[in-house]
């Protein structure tokens, strides 16, 4: 057998045959042929253009499957949280967003990355070998893979679309570098400041947050408090 007859005949670990955007889409063409209803498999996979026999509607079961959108076996149907996020149409939902994050992770493989890199991809060259050593994959599918993988995690908005970024500072910083930023001292209410009331979000065992701000702010104030609470998150989170 030559070199280039194996390379053939390794095969690559499972993933999604398609990305999570056409996941949903293929998601929200079986709601709208058949609702909350369950279907049969070839019947889904004739509401995407497929066969009854084909391999791409097979495919596109498993890919909805592994991103916890379609459920069941001789007879499948959409999950609960796909029919979340089609019917969510809520622009900026926090609910839908979480859902496609979870969505976005659910593969093996798609875990299994984010838990040793995050966001914060090397590059292709790096994760191309790492993928064909580390992983097993097959040369010929490295590259499909790594497409859809980044498309997913971009849609999830777990890491930044790809393209050319801002020269001046870095694009996940809009204002100033997050670890410049200290956090508030306290200090008492000046009287006649138009004080607005506090807010107080309960957590178990009687644990809670509180919030206070003595007048309105600015939209440059109001991202630079966001980027000191992800700083105090971190801090007080018991990993």
């Amino acid at each position: 057998m030559d070199e280039t007859e194996s390379k053939k005949k390794v095969r690559s670990p499972s993933f999604p045959f398609i990305g999570l955007r056409q996941a949903l889409e293929r998601a929200r063409a079986f709601y709208e042929a058949e609702q909350r209803n369950a279907a049969r498999p070839e019947t889904a996979a004739s509401h995407w253009g497929y066969s009854p026999k084909s391999s791409g509607g097979k495919q596109t079961i498993a890919a909805l499957r592994s991103f916890g959108l379609l459920e069941g076996d001789s007879l499948v149907k959409l999950s609960g949280r796909a029919l979340r996020i089609i019917l969510d149409e809520g622009e900026g939902s926090d609910e839908r967003e979480r859902l496609l994050k979870q969505a976005a992770l659910l593969p093996p493989l798609h875990s299994r990355l984010w838990e040793r890199y995050g966001p914060e991809l090397p590059s292709s060259q790096t994760l191309r070998l790492s993928l064909i050593l580390d992983e097993g994959f097959n040369e010929n599918s490295v590259d499909d893979f790594l497409t859809e993988y980044k498309e997913t995690l971009e849609l999830a908005k777990l890491r930044p679309a790809e393209g050319p970024k801002p020269k001046a500072e870095p694009a996940s910083l809009p204002h100033r570098d997050v670890h410049s930023l200290s956090l508030p001292e306290s200090k008492p209410p000046r009287s006649g400041s138009g004080e607005i009331e506090n807010a107080v979000f309960p957590l178990l065992d009687g644990n809670a947050v509180e919030f206070r701000i003595r007048r309105k702010i600015s939209p440059e104030e109001a991202e630079d408090l966001r980027l000191m609470f992800e700083l105090w998150l971190r801090k007080i989170v018991d990993r």
